[in-house]
């Protein structure tokens, strides 16, 4: 099993390698979805919405180093990933298998300490705002303009009459999600006015140059729209959105992608579940 926890800055422990001992961790994966109900006509009652509201998860670990010093440092840099995350106001991710959950630890109870083994154990208490498992999917589209549609390839759909420009990229995205998937893409330039249309989908923007080396990061959960320049700064181009609907989430399964041949893009497909896949 590959479980670990990742701070907000970056910072791992291997909630499994000896020196962080995780005990009982399929106390993480418990699923629990609430619901409503409304009644029908016939005076039977039919699910409404099932739901998923914030949680707290117990996770219990030992500590265990060779030495004292060893021991205190440890000690140390996790009590300071826990506070980081939490002064910040950013969540670290507990990993489970390549799935994670955005968590914080607001509980920390230290019991059985044991000086001259210098060990510890900890019952912890992760809150988790969303409470749902994430994977993130990422494909790139690239420039180049040899891999254009394959008439061999296996596409979910046909593509009856509609007669693509030469300028068109046509290839094919499975989000692997059960249903509709939030998403980051991001275009890449040197591009004029670059767009994705993704299924029934349109990503678009209007009166948008991107030089080289720049490129624009639009997030479907946050609702932003970011421009990276080559300088290092970022600028907020919300105004670049077109008309359409650019936030509107990923459709499950496979759908056709088309775009301008000349744009590279990558998109991030955010799959969500009420429990990780263990395997």
């Amino acid at each position: 099993m590959n479980l670990y926890y990742k701070c907000s800055d970056g910072t791992v422990f291997d909630l499994m390698d000896g020196d962080i001992t995780c005990e009982s961790p399929e106390t993480l994966v418990k699923r629990k979805w609430k619901y409503k109900t409304v009644s029908a006509v016939n005076g039977f009652n039919r699910i409404k919405q099932f739901y998923k509201e914030s949680e707290e998860l117990p996770l219990k670990i030992s500590v265990l180093a060779d030495t004292e010093a060893e021991f205190n440092e440890l000690m140390m840099r996790l009590s300071l990933c826990f506070d980081k995350d939490i002064q910040t106001l950013k969540p670290g991710r507990i990993y489970w298998n390549g799935w994670y959950r955005e968590v914080f630890c607001i509980i920390s109870e230290p019991s059985n300490f044991e000086d001259y083994l210098a060990s510890v154990d900890q019952k912890l208490t992760l809150f988790c705002l969303y409470d749902y498992w994430i994977k993130e999917k990422k494909t790139i589209f690239s420039s180049d303009i040899s891999t254009e549609f394959n008439l061999n390839a296996d596409y979910p759909y046909e593509f009856g009459d509609f007669e693509y420009m030469p300028t068109d990229y046509i290839n094919a995205l499975d989000s692997d999600s059960v249903t509709e998937s939030h998403f980051e893409l991001i275009f890449f330039g040197p591009c004029s006015n670059p767009y994705v249309i993704i299924g029934d989908n349109d990503y678009r923007l209007k009166n948008c140059q991107l030089a080289d080396g720049e490129y624009i990061v639009i997030n479907s959960k946050n609702r932003t729209i970011q421009k990276h320049l080559t300088s290092g700064e970022n600028e907020n181009v919300f105004y670049l959105r077109n008309d359409n609907d650019i936030f509107r989430k990923l459709p499950a399964g496979k759908s056709i992608v088309t775009k301008s041949a000349d744009t590279e893009i990558q998109i991030t497909n955010y799959i969500e579940r009420g429990e990780p896949i263990w395997i």
